[in-house]
């Protein structure tokens, strides 16, 4: 890899701070509170200098939850480590995910935004830098899943009829239905019955999909 120059370092010295300015926000006051104005002023910076790195709140509000996906990407990639049959790998993916959310509530919150904004919103910054870092690291999210489907047809814990490429897809859009709901459930909009109420549980709703979608997967005799 080119090693950065003077200009670039500094550059991405100053756009970590911002995020680092904008995190703090989050974490303090809640998604609603994060304002341009505001960001500019605990990175100590002007607000045109803040309109150089950052188009809008948009992409300064994704640019910190790609911190919360990197983060939580690296957990799940941290289990690779460890001796588990591809089956297992998966199984522990809800585990990991509420963690995650638990340890991490105002990234879980903000990774949540982003899954129940309009389409329009994320139009407005499809040519910024951390729409292009969204992508690569919802690529990344699907290929480790994909190589725990791989692991697991390997050593015989998944049938080995299925389609990597096709459960990784499955299973992280699943996932996702289910963060979906639980925002939707916290903000008292209900799309369906089932979703109101104290039966729903985020944990408890992670842990029984693992268990289904792990009996999906092992080989059929």
């Amino acid at each position: 890899m080119k090693a950065l120059s003077r200009k670039e370092k500094e550059k991405l010295q100053r756009r970590n701070a911002i995020l680092d300015a904008t995190e703090s926000i989050l974490k303090e006051k809640g998604i609603d509170a994060i304002r341009m104005d505001d960001v500019a002023a605990a990175a100590e910076l002007s607000k045109g200098t803040l309109y150089l790195y950052f188009r809008n709140k948009t992409e300064l509000s994704l640019g910190v939850a790609n911190r919360g996906f990197k983060l939580l990407h690296d957990r799940l990639a941290g289990q690779l480590s460890k001796e588990m049959t591809g089956l297992q790998l998966i199984r522990q993916m809800g585990k990991i995910l509420f963690e995650f959310a638990d340890i991490y509530p105002h990234f879980f919150k903000m990774m949540i935004y982003f899954d129940t904004i309009g389409l329009d919103v994320l139009a407005d910054v499809k040519d910024t830098v951390s729409f292009k870092e969204s992508n690569e690291m919802g690529d990344e999210l699907v290929n480790l899943i994909k190589r725990y489907v791989q692991i697991g047809i390997q050593d015989g814990s998944i049938d080995s009829c299925l389609s990597p490429h096709d459960v990784a897809i499955q299973i992280m859009g699943s996932y996702r239905g289910l963060i979906q709901l639980s925002a939707l459930h916290e903000m008292g909009i209900h799309t369906a019955s089932m979703v109101q109420g104290d039966e729903f549980e985020l944990k408890r709703l992670f842990e029984s999909f693992a268990m289904f979608f792990e009996r999906a997967l092992i080989p059929q005799k």
